[in-house]
């Protein structure tokens, strides 16, 4: 008996630790780039600021620049902590979208990173000390499918390229059936996200509100 308990303990063990697909440079750029024919860099970029208050709009920051009059850059800062039965952690997202606009269309270039601050381990006994933050990676990017599917479906509903929002139901439906692989606690974690359902897209008419965000 004791040896069959071993077996199944072991093979769980494995099972966790499996190696995730690794992604070529070209994989990568096809997950996290994204041709918008027909609208502007600024609608691109308010969709997914949009985007962003839905999920946590209390939590994150906004930052804005732009290089010349083609390219833009939302940047969008979230710190979280979660609780769990025996640890929490504190830690920072950052999301930065890049747009390059055309007589075309615009291109959208996403990119995902988070840094770890501290990483706290109860015991029944004592606490150990926070993890110091020089220990864990600066911003470690993140490399999955799932997370990027996430965002391009949502910013497509917002844009008016697609019927339906996509629920984090709907996210987790798509990695159990390996559609994608990955996590997506970034845009879908009930603990600490508000994650809320927008009323209808997001379509901008005009381009007054870029002086708001960019002012001449």
């Amino acid at each position: 008996m004791n040896k069959t308990w071993l077996l199944v303990f072991s093979l769980i063990l494995l099972s966790g630790c499996s190696s995730t697909p690794e992604l070529t440079r070209d994989e990568f750029a096809s997950i996290t780039t994204r041709e918008y024919p027909g609208l502007t860099g600024e609608q691109v970029l308010q969709a997914s600021e949009k985007l962003f208050r839905l999920a946590d709009g209390d939590d994150f920051k906004f930052n804005y620049s732009r290089d010349n009059p083609a390219i833009e850059t939302i940047y969008a800062t979230r710190k979280w902590t979660e609780y769990l039965v025996f640890s929490s952690a504190t830690g920072f997202d950052y999301w930065k979208l890049t747009t390059v606009s055309g007589e075309q269309g615009t291109i959208a270039t996403i990119q995902l990173n988070r840094h770890i601050v501290s990483k706290i381990v109860w015991t029944y006994r004592y606490m150990n000390p926070p993890i110091p933050a020089h220990q864990w990676p600066e911003g470690e990017g993140i490399k999955n499918t799932s997370i990027y599917d996430l965002y391009w479906a949502r910013m497509d509903y917002l844009l008016g390229k697609r019927e339906d929002w996509m629920t984090c139901k709907m996210s987790k439906e798509r990695i159990k059936l390996k559609v994608v692989w990955g996590d997506n606690d970034f845009l879908c974690n009930f603990l600490n996200l508000k994650d809320d359902i927008p009323d209808s897209p997001l379509i901008v008419s005009n381009l007054e509100s870029i002086y708001k965000i960019f002012p001449k």
